[in-house]
């Protein structure tokens, strides 16, 4: 299956994360959107030596990044079963 939700617990209050499956030249990608009261973030997850961490930080609130470990969980739990 190539995309998936989960919802996590965060300092914004529990937000359903939406994971999207991407197949590029540079390998396997989870393009993710969360939406929260200031509206909808947008963001990549690369798997990078064996952990699925978020590409491009620059732009994320900390909400976001502070649950980095449980969205890579979330792909784990997902590529398991898929």
């Amino acid at each position: 299956m190539p995309h998936f939700t989960k919802r996590i617990e965060t300092t914004e209050g529990s937000s359903v994360f939406y994971f999207n499956r991407i197949y590029t030249v540079n390998g396997t990608r989870y393009h993710v959107s969360v939406r929260n009261n200031s509206g909808i973030h947008y963001f990549m997850m690369e798997d990078r030596n064996g952990s699925w961490v978020i590409s491009n930080t620059s732009t994320l609130p900390n909400w976001i990044m502070e649950r980095e470990k449980e969205l890579e969980k979330a792909i784990i739990e997902h590529l398991a079963i898929d």
